[in-house]
């Protein structure tokens, strides 16, 4: 009797704590991925924003070599998907959550370029590329869920920049191999 209670209890337990297992597709939301994302501070639609883009373009212009330069811009895309995320949790247009996303994706592309042209100057670029790779993973997990609950004309418009964040992948999958 003892014995019965013992494996009925066990056999129980595994079924109230199994769960089914399934192959991911496209349209799950990933495990989250440990990448921070800093601060964006003053965010775009805020009329002092103007000062924070001049402040940037400043710094980026002052920045010397490709290296620093995608580690500024990776920056630059890392703030921007995080005021996207920001502006639409305070219900924001999703135009201007749009157009913020796609200024992320513009810095992202540009980071894998200037990385790409540092790594041809012999820099060494394998801590950048690490950096890039889990970048893009958060990125891809940011715009997945944002294109979950976009609506119409907007949920298409996210799953373009998904699309063109899951090419940047593959633009650093060959970066690592050269």
């Amino acid at each position: 009797m003892k014995w019965s209670s013992i494996v009925l209890g066990l056999f129980l337990l595994f079924l109230v704590t199994s769960s089914p297992v399934s192959a991911q597709d496209e349209t799950t939301i990933p495990t989250p991925v440990a990448y921070s994302l800093p601060y964006p501070g003053i965010l775009p639609g805020n009329p002092l924003y103007f000062l924070k883009a001049v402040r940037d373009n400043v710094l980026s212009f002052f920045s010397s070599g490709p290296l620093k330069k995608a580690k500024f811009d990776l920056l630059q895309a890392d703030k921007n998907i995080e005021a996207g995320v920001l502006l639409l949790a305070q219900k924001k247009e999703h135009a201007l959550v749009l157009t913020t996303v796609t200024r992320a994706e513009d810095y992202f592309a540009d980071a894998i370029s200037k990385t790409e042209d540092a790594k041809k100057q012999g820099s060494d670029t394998q801590e950048m590329i690490k950096q890039l790779t889990l970048a893009n993973l958060k990125h891809q997990e940011i715009l997945l869920e944002m294109h979950h609950a976009a609506k119409g004309n907007d949920k298409e418009a996210f799953a373009r920049e998904l699309e063109r964040v899951k090419q940047f992948r593959k633009s650093i999958e060959r970066l690592q191999q050269k």
